[in-house]
């Protein structure tokens, strides 16, 4: 699903190199608020928690996703989130840009069905994950790139809203 591009992603001049996750960034940049709140997530995700010893805060690297995600609008975020690569190098740029190691690396691994159950008892995080349920998991032949077919931009904007939450990465034991 990452690899999709959402609308809007067409290299307009065939003849020049394409890189639509640096055009991605670049807009980002341009806009105020967007440029702000990354410029915030970033700094929150890759600070280090002296408290704990850790590479950083995960709580607070959380919130400042999530404020991300909510504050700016999605033909800038989820452009960053869903820009299209070509290489590993690429892809895992994009990674590191929008879900940093701090967001989900623990020293100890979390079991996802013991994440599954605290998501359960949130209501924010049982309300996204029902829509990303709905949105993303599919009955489709085998081989099929989209869930949805009918609405792809349905299941991007709800794998979206889960970032940041406590099930983010967990989602073959979600249902």
């Amino acid at each position: 699903m990452l690899t999709l591009a959402p609308k809007g992603f067409s290299c307009p001049d065939t003849e020049k190199v394409c890189n639509p996750c640096l055009d991605a960034t670049k807009a980002c940049n341009l806009n105020n608020n967007c440029k702000k709140h990354r410029a915030n997530f970033i700094s929150t995700c890759t600070k280090e928690d002296q408290n704990k010893g850790d590479t950083c805060n995960r709580k607070r690297c959380h919130k400042a996703l999530r404020s991300f995600l909510d504050r700016v609008p999605a033909e800038l975020s989820h452009r960053l989130l869903f820009c299209p690569c070509q290489s590993e190098g690429c892809a895992e740029r994009r990674r590191q840009t929008i879900v940093p190691d701090c967001s989900y690396k623990d020293k100890e691994k979390p079991n996802c069905l013991e994440l599954r159950r605290i998501c359960r008892q949130d209501a924010l995080c049982r309300s996204r994950l029902a829509d990303y349920v709905a949105n993303c998991w599919t009955t489709s032949p085998p081989g099929s790139t989209c869930p949805n077919q009918d609405n792809p931009y349905a299941c991007s904007a709800s794998y979206a809203r889960l970032i940041g939450q406590y099930v983010a990465g967990c989602d073959s034991v979600m249902a």
